[in-house]
């Protein structure tokens, strides 16, 4: 009878805030911190969207095709846990939370819809929906430099699912407060508002996501992963407090670094694998004073918030053309090549089309699509600058200066070199540098090889796929299927997973 009581009064009430469970493998994650928590005797409930959000970060057209697999696989996975679990949705219509919604972007304005500065500084209480709605909208249109009055219907249905999700859950809150909240990322529009709902009444927020590699995954309290100062402390202290001694610690980041160069893909794809190898654009002189630019992809960055603006350039593009026409007269000998990012391939926006044209005579632009071997270029070059990039702290790594004119994770760390103005960057830039030497390019690497939680019952076969104990997480198919069909689809679905993880590696 004690054993009893002491368990109910260790139980924990857990809520899982999943609208979307259409992306793999963040749904099965959260099955497996689910059916964690029941294990430990805690309760459960999952709370999702059957379609009342305005909008959908994955489902942007609100195809109800989508939608219908995205309930129906919500279904099958709260099957295959191991008990009961509630299972609520986010209300429908308009009631209290929208009236009060209507009141929230009344008194939000017009005004916070002029351009992306004034977007920025849109708060509803402590939500950040400004930043929250740009996030959603940018990584869906791939422009920072979008113009708002183009866009004013996806803003405001973005602006409404943000402002839904956090009204509904502090009227819940009041109700029926949980100890502890999960969520995936934390940028987007929705799932912002659910840390900012947890921060304005002390409800921890725990919020997922990738880690070090697809067998594991990690937790942010209370923070976006995004965080540069959290993250950076998390960092170090991973590296500190490693069961491993500094030897281990070294030789797993140095494999880390290496794995970087072959293209091993770890918790992401690689954007090097199928780069011909020791390749150099065609006019390369080893001659000349060579400045390898690698740019980084700003868009998933630039509505994160204040961490992540630049102090010295706006954006990359006006700092490289302003770089160059100033090296140009301090350093005639000086060539910059900028290696745009892979990821950019297929991307069209003002930054991208401004970058792509650059016609001063000292700078030479390698495009996303062309297949020059990033790393080869970083090597051949005197100096590596960066405005984000891992190809920074990987500089530093292997014993190349390396010169960081933007904000990122390890920018705690030593090893690149700082500059605190534009001045100070040409200086540097105009001259050869000497490597900085330190060990603490190791902390980065070790970080990105072991941070994370080890699965116990989700087993991924590749980034995108895998089976929660044992079965793939699928739609339930309608009892009227005939038994045929299934196996025909089972079949096909055999024959194209080991194409899939060939390209996985």
């Amino acid at each position: 009878m004690l054993n009893k009581s002491v368990t109910k009064l260790s139980a924990k009430k857990i809520l899982i805030v999943a609208p979307y469970r259409t992306v793999a493998p963040h749904f099965e994650t959260e099955l497996e911190i689910a059916q964690r928590h029941l294990d430990q005797g805690d309760s459960v409930t999952f709370l999702s969207c059957t379609g009342a959000l305005s909008n959908c970060d994955f489902n942007v057209a609100k195809d109800p095709s989508v939608c219908g697999d995205c309930r129906l696989r919500r279904g099958h996975g709260l099957q295959s846990l191991s008990r009961r679990v509630k299972s609520e949705d986010f209300p429908i219509g308009g009631g209290d939370i929208g009236t009060t919604v209507e009141g929230d972007l009344l008194t939000l304005g017009s005004q916070h819809f002029v351009n992306v500065e004034s977007l920025k500084s849109a708060k509803v209480d402590n939500y950040d929906v400004g930043y929250a709605a740009l996030s959603s909208l940018i990584s869906q249109i791939r422009d920072p430099d979008f113009e708002p009055s183009e866009h004013v219907d996806a803003l405001l249905d973005l602006s409404q699912s943000g402002l839904r999700v956090y009204r509904h859950l502090l009227q819940r809150f009041d109700i029926d407060r949980p100890d502890i909240v999960y969520v995936f990322n934390g940028r987007f529009a929705a799932m912002r508002a659910v840390l900012r709902a947890c921060q304005a009444v002390g409800v921890d927020c725990l919020i997922h996501e990738r880690a070090c590699d697809s067998e594991h995954y990690q937790i942010w309290e209370n923070q976006l992963p995004h965080d540069i100062e959290y993250t950076s402390k998390r960092m170090q202290t991973h590296w500190a407090q490693a069961s491993d001694d500094e030897i281990k610690r070294a030789d797993k980041a140095s494999a880390w670094y290496e794995g970087r160069v072959k293209g091993v893909e770890t918790n992401w794809f690689s954007f090097v694998k199928d780069q011909d190898k020791g390749r150099l654009p065609d006019d390369w002189d080893p001659n000349e004073h060579n400045i390898a630019v690698f740019t980084t992809s700003e868009d998933e960055f630039v509505a994160i918030g204040d961490c992540w603006d630049n102090p010295l350039y706006p954006d990359q593009g006006e700092a490289i053309e302003k770089i160059a026409a100033a090296l140009a007269e301090k350093n005639p000998d000086a060539k910059i090549t900028v290696r745009m990012h892979p990821n950019l391939k297929g991307v069209d926006n003002r930054r991208i089309r401004r970058m792509r044209e650059f016609a001063l005579p000292n700078i030479r632009v390698i495009p996303p699509e062309v297949q020059v071997d990033s790393y080869h270029l970083m090597h051949s070059a005197d100096t590596v600058v960066t405005f984000g990039s891992t190809m920074g702290i990987e500089a530093v790594y292997w014993g190349k200066p390396s010169v960081s004119l933007g904000q990122c994770f390890y920018q705690n760390l030593k090893g690149t070199y700082r500059p605190a103005s534009h001045e100070e960057a040409l200086e540097l830039l105009a001259k050869k540098l000497q490597p900085i030497k330190d060990h603490e390019a190791l902390i980065y690497g070790f970080w990105n090889c072991s941070h994370g939680i080890k699965y116990k019952y989700f087993e991924p076969a590749d980034l995108f796929t895998g089976r929660f104990k044992g079965q793939e997480i699928y739609p339930k198919q309608p009892k009227t299927i005939k038994r045929s069909l299934l196996r025909k689809v089972e079949s096909i679905r055999k024959r194209l997973r080991p194409h899939k993880n060939r390209h996985a590696a």
